[in-house]
């Protein structure tokens, strides 16, 4: 592998349960495709990762999340104590 291929590569990311390898696939509404991608542009990151952050948030809780992964507080996502509907 020479330097060219290593700057092409995706850029490294973990999550706070190791290496992502299992899928989930599900149909939504075009709205809350435009949704979920709008919120993952505010909050800096791609969608696929809002979306990876979103489930695993709502699976094993906020503190858990930002606990177990410091990079996780970087991102703009408020917590649910803080959102305001």
């Amino acid at each position: 592998m020479d330097e060219r291929e290593v700057l092409m590569s995706r850029p490294a990311r973990s999550t706070p349960f190791g290496k992502c390898t299992a899928e989930v696939k599900t149909a939504v509404p075009d709205e809350t495709k435009d949704a979920l991608a709008g919120l993952a542009f505010e909050a800096g990151v791609p969608t696929a990762e809002y979306v990876r952050y979103v489930l695993m948030n709502h699976c094993h809780g906020y503190v858990a999340m930002v606990r177990a992964n410091n990079s996780a507080c970087r991102m703009k996502i408020p917590s649910p104590e803080n959102t305001q509907e």
